[in-house]
């Protein structure tokens, strides 16, 4: 299952805004058809629980 970028801030709680940062620094997995971008909810779940935040502070 995918989802839209405005589902997966969503589902995290997090600005759409962030979420394309997330994105486009490549933090997020994300995958690109055509001009829509989404994020296969399993990989941003996996990414949630490793707690990937390159040491940055999470959001």
């Amino acid at each position: 299952m995918t989802l839209s970028v405005r589902e997966a801030a969503e589902l995290i709680g997090i600005s759409k805004p962030k979420m394309y940062e997330l994105i486009h620094s490549n933090e997020i997995p994300s995958i690109h058809v055509g001009k829509k971008i989404v994020i296969a909810r399993q990989a941003l779940m996996d990414w949630l629980s490793e707690g990937d935040t390159n040491g940055k502070k999470a959001c």
